[in-house]
């Protein structure tokens, strides 16, 4: 029996001889990864800061590109044939401006006209008046084609019983 505590001390002593042998390049390896963490958190935050500044410019980019494209659906033709000029602006608030064009850059003629046709029967009154107004069409279609035919005068009877 007396030789089994003797080897078990033998053990403890060479584990501990071990375990600074072992810790010391730990250690030593910490030491060296340390710069190494830190140049690496470095370069992860400017990559960050990089990253937000991307999209900051970007969403500006957005931005442009859909004013601009509201400018050109402002000055289409078929906008103002089919919209009132004053509630344009309102029409375009109201619709999705970049899903009128397609990934080219070309103007959707058939996207366009959907909107537009959806916005009038949600809203008639973003219509065209000149539109709507037959009268003022037809008096402008007979004045060009016969100009020396000009509106009846009111019958004088009729005003004077319209008086009473």
């Amino acid at each position: 029996m007396s030789d089994e505590p003797v080897e078990e001390q033998q053990q403890d002593t060479a584990t501990e001889q071990v375990e600074p042998e072992t810790a010391a390049p730990e250690q030593a390896n910490k030491n060296s990864a340390e710069p190494v963490v830190a140049k690496l958190m470095k370069q992860v935050e400017d990559l960050r800061h990089e990253s937000a500044q991307y999209r900051t410019e970007r969403n500006t980019a957005r931005e442009q590109l859909t004013a601009a494209r509201r400018q050109l659906l402002t000055g289409n033709e078929r906008v103002r044939h089919l919209l009132d000029p004053s509630a344009i602006g309102d029409v375009l608030d109201g619709v999705d401006v970049d899903a009128m064009f397609s990934e080219d850059g070309n103007l959707d003629e058939r996207a366009l006209e959907q909107a537009l046709k959806d916005a009038v029967k949600a809203r008639p009154y973003y219509a065209n008046k000149s539109l709507s107004d037959g009268s003022r069409a037809m008096k402008s279609a007979l004045a060009n084609q016969a100009p020396h035919v000009r509106a009846p005068k009111p019958d004088p009877l009729a005003e004077a019983l319209l008086r009473r």
